[in-house]
């Protein structure tokens, strides 16, 4: 019920139907300031979703309410809006995500149900739009790219999932810890690899890495026509479970990150590979501090 008028610093809209043919019986408002601190820096990231307009200003990604609030919704992706355009952003059917293009090569996408940001990677758009309500993408050398659903492949190239958690420090900011081991749960759905890295202590380089091979895949599950995969014994299951061993167990903090890798010599196309739904932990709390090197401590 209002018109929303976007400037660089601020933000107006203005009520009334407006005039009539004639130009006569004109009942729109004056332009009513938004209280807020942010306006719009680019009119190509302006997108409409169930929770308002969602728009780029020299701040971030911002949502405008339909309580006419303004949010800074961007902030979990603000560093890979720092000195990137958006080139288009689309509400796509079918589906809870808003996708936004941006100049760097890397599309962001907000999943409105459930309040959370992704990335897509290795798709370098410079404008996109819906054609034939599929998301339809171009890029610098004229080639056009149509989401296309059942398939997990970019061109040749296979689509894979990846994810890095927050830093685990349930003993505080700087408490010690025990972490002994992690569980993996999920369903397995076509033939990939697990790369699992482990961080410890706030620092970002992984020193632990192991990889996962399921057995969910017949060439993996056995061999053997009758007691590999076959009738009447039974094949391997969907449900994809592991365990993993934390190598260096005493730590202020640890963070793991899981990578798909899809494996080309099994002679298969790539697919959706898995979803995971638990990782469950097995930690201690200690009581004392974590021990610092001598060079570490003064006074």
């Amino acid at each position: 019920d209002k018109l929303i008028i976007f400037k660089r610093d601020a933000l107006y809209y203005i009520v009334g139907t407006g005039p009539d043919n004639t130009g006569a019986n004109n009942d729109f408002s004056e332009p009513v300031f938004i209280t807020g601190t942010v306006g719009c820096t680019n009119q190509q990231s302006i997108v409409f979703m169930p929770n308002g307009l969602m728009f780029q200003s020299d701040k971030g990604i911002w949502l405008l309410g339909r309580d006419l609030t303004t949010t800074y919704i961007g902030s979990p992706v603000e560093r890979y809006t720092q000195g990137s355009l958006v080139k288009s952003a689309l509400a796509i059917p079918g589906t809870n995500q808003v996708r936004f293009t941006m100049d760097s090569g890397i599309t962001l996408m907000y999943d409105y149900f459930y309040g959370q940001w992704g990335t897509f990677t290795n798709i370098p758009a410079i404008s996109s739009t819906l054609y034939q309500n599929l998301h339809t993408q171009l890029n610098s050398l004229g080639q056009i790219f149509q989401e296309n659903p059942g398939s997990y492949l970019d061109g040749s190239k296979p689509v894979l999932m990846s994810f890095t958690t927050g830093w685990f420090n349930l003993a505080g900011v700087q408490g010690f810890q025990r972490a002994y081991e992690m569980y993996l749960l999920g369903k397995y759905i076509s033939p990939h690899k697990l790369n699992v890295q482990i961080a410890y202590d706030y620092n970002p380089s992984a020193t632990q890495q192991d990889v996962i091979t399921p057995d969910n895949f017949g060439p993996y599950y056995g061999n053997q026509p009758l007691w590999g995969n076959g009738s009447p014994w039974g094949g391997p299951s969907n449900v994809e479970q592991w365990r993993v061993f934390f190598q260096r167990q005493q730590c202020q903090s640890f963070q793991v990150k899981i990578t798909e890798i899809f494996d080309s010599t099994l002679g298969v196309t790539a697919g959706a590979g898995l979803t995971l739904s638990g990782l469950d932990l097995t930690v201690g709390i200690k009581s004392s501090r974590p021990q610092l090197r001598a060079v570490r401590q003064v006074g």
